[in-house]
């Protein structure tokens, strides 16, 4: 009797934050073929690959979680160049910027890309998507140009931080 008592009490227990944390939005962002400049500042997990350099900032520094570049764990911050870069960060929150072709990055969680795009000589410039399970490799005709122009997509939910406004911007001080 006592067992069953226990085991209902912690049944009771766990529900609520099963709920909750099931109601919390899940996005992704699919890259392909991406030219320019992108950062993407995102709660979740990435992975990706770039002719250029990248930096991954894990914002999350005492999880379990750390950023890998080419294989090796990485510190909390650091620039990576190269000419086949890959990188990932399975869980926590993180910042990742790109610079250079061949930007290839899935993620998923909640968070916002800042596209740049820089037109190639035949002005490509990549593809991206957005969505519930967004993939620009199996589904290359839902995905669109990356913008030329400075753009800020959002994917899942928008993880606001404190003293930031809706755009990720500085709120001025009042």
């Amino acid at each position: 009797m006592r067992t069953a008592l226990t085991i209902l009490l912690a049944l009771a227990l766990a529900l609520p934050v099963v709920a909750a944390a099931a109601k919390r939005p899940q996005g992704s962002l699919s890259i392909e073929g991406g030219r320019g400049t992108i950062t993407i500042k995102a709660q979740g997990g990435v992975l990706g690959k770039v002719r250029g350099a990248v930096q991954i900032v894990d914002l999350t520094p005492n999880d379990k979680w750390r950023p890998i570049v080419n294989g090796v764990k990485q510190e909390r911050t650091g620039w990576v160049r190269g000419s086949d870069v890959s990188f990932r960060l399975l869980g926590g929150r993180f910042k990742v910027q790109l610079r250079g072709e061949g930007i290839s990055v899935a993620v998923r969680g909640i968070g916002a890309a800042n596209f740049k795009g820089e037109p190639g000589a035949l002005g490509e410039t990549g593809v991206f998507a957005v969505g519930e399970s967004a993939d620009c490799i199996a589904e290359p005709d839902l995905c669109e140009p990356v913008p030329v122009v400075a753009t800020r997509v959002m994917f899942g939910q928008d993880p606001v931080e404190p003293g930031e406004d809706e755009t990720g911007k500085a709120r001025p001080a009042q």
